[in-house]
């Protein structure tokens, strides 16, 4: 996901690979899906819930 999110903000696929430290462009294919929004929405919740301060869940 954080590839995916790395080559939406910059437009840059092999910035993406690079960022996540794998080389191979075959796999550019695995990480770089299009996620439904939803999706993607639901990650960064949770994501929030688990970076929130201890006893503000």
């Amino acid at each position: 996901m954080v590839a995916g999110d790395v080559a939406e903000t910059t437009g840059d696929a092999k910035q993406a690979m690079d960022f996540i430290g794998d080389r191979d462009p075959k796999m550019m294919v695995k990480y770089l899906k299009r996620r439904k929004s939803r999706l993607v929405d639901a990650a960064r919740a949770l994501n929030e819930f688990r970076n929130a301060p201890k006893g503000a869940n």
